[in-house]
C-alpha cells in the first residue's frame, strides 16, 4: 500500500514563497534584457558621468549582463573644453564593471571589478594656465553639493594600455589596484574627497612600483590638485605627505614628506652591496 506523505502548512507555504520569489527573479532578470531597460540604464549611467565630471559624455556601445551583474561600455568618451579638432579629455577603448547583487539596494556604489582597457587621458594648459577640465556648475546650496556625493568601492581596478598626454607630451603605464575606496562631493566648483587603497601597483615602460597601500584626502579644481594627507606603505619604507600640483605650462609641484625606510631594502633597491648588509 502505498504512503502518503502529508505536508504541512508552513512548509506549503514556504514552498510557495520560494516559488514567487523565483518568478521574480526571473521576471526581473528578463525585464533587465529588454533594450528599453538598458536604454535607460545607459541614459542615467550618461547623466551620472556628466553630473561628476561637468563634461559631455558620449558612449559607442553599452550592454547590460544581468546574469553577470556585468556592464560593458566601449568607445567611452568625455569632453573637456577643447577645441574643434583637438583631441577629447578623456577616450577609454572598453570598459567592464561587475556590480554586485544587491547594488540595487544600497546607495553606496561598490563594483566587484572594474577593467578599463586602452584608455587616453589629453591634458592641455595654456599660457594663463587655464586646463582644457570641463567647468563643473556650482550647487544652489549646501542640499545640492551632498546629492553630488560619490562613495565607491571597488573590489579590483585594472587599467590597461594607459596614456596620459600633457600638452601632446606621451606617458603610458598600467595600473593595477586592490580594493579601491573613492569619497568624493563637490562643494562650490571644487572636488573633495578621499582616496585609499590595499596594494596598487603602476608599470610603465620605464619604472614599475611595488605594491603600495595608501590612504588619502585631495581637492582638486580648475587651477590646482592639493592633496592634503597623502599616507603610505610598502615593503620596506612607509610615509606621509603632502603635496600641491599646479597645471601650469610647466608643470609645478611642490611639498613636503617624512619617511622611514629599511636600509637593507634601500641597498637592494639602489644594489649597494654595503647597505644590504646593513652598514
Amino acid at each position: 500500500m502505498p504512503t502518503h506523505w502529508k505536508v504541512s502548512k508552513p512548509v506549503r507555504s514556504a514552498i510557495f514563497l520560494v516559488e514567487i520569489v523565483l518568478v521574480l527573479a526571473l521576471a526581473a532578470l528578463v525585464i533587465m534584457s529588454t533594450g528599453w531597460f538598458q536604454h535607460e540604464l545607459e541614459r542615467r549611467v550618461v547623466a551620472g558621468l556628466e553630473d561628476l565630471t561637468g563634461g559631455r559624455v558620449e558612449i559607442g556601445y553599452f550592454r547590460f549582463r544581468p546574469w553577470l551583474f556585468q556592464v560593458t561600455v566601449q568607445n567611452l568618451v568625455i569632453h573637456g573644453s577643447e577645441g574643434p579638432g583637438e583631441s577629447p579629455l578623456i577616450a577609454v577603448r572598453e570598459v567592464d564593471a561587475g556590480l554586485r547583487p544587491t547594488q540595487l539596494l544600497q546607495r553606496r556604489l561598490r563594483l566587484r571589478y572594474l577593467d578599463t582597457d586602452g584608455i587616453a587621458v589629453h591634458l592641455r594648459t595654456n599660457a594663463q594656465g587655464a586646463t582644457n577640465l570641463p567647468g563643473a556648475g556650482q550647487p544652489a546650496s549646501p542640499h545640492e553639493g551632498l546629492a553630488g556625493l560619490m562613495n565607491l568601492s571597488i573590489g579590483r581596478l585594472t587599467i590597461s594600455h594607459a596614456v596620459f598626454y600633457w600638452n601632446d607630451q606621451r606617458q603610458s603605464f598600467d595600473l593595477n589596484a586592490r580594493d579601491l575606496a573613492i569619497l568624493l562631493s563637490m562643494v562650490r566648483g571644487v572636488y573633495d574627497g578621499t582616496l585609499s587603497s590595499s596594494g596598487t601597483a603602476i608599470r610603465s615602460p620605464h619604472w614599475s612600483s611595488p605594491p603600495i597601500m595608501f590612504t588619502s584626502r585631495f581637492e582638486a579644481s580648475h587651477s590646482s590638485l592639493v592633496f592634503s594627507s597623502f599616507a603610505w606603505r610598502m615593503t620596506g619604507e612607509e610615509g606621509v605627505a603632502s603635496f600641491s600640483i599646479l597645471p601650469l605650462p610647466a608643470l609645478h609641484v611642490s611639498g613636503s614628506f617624512h619617511t622611514s625606510t629599511d636600509v637593507q631594502f634601500l641597498g637592494r633597491v639602489l644594489k649597494a652591496p654595503e647597505l644590504r648588509e646593513g652598514n
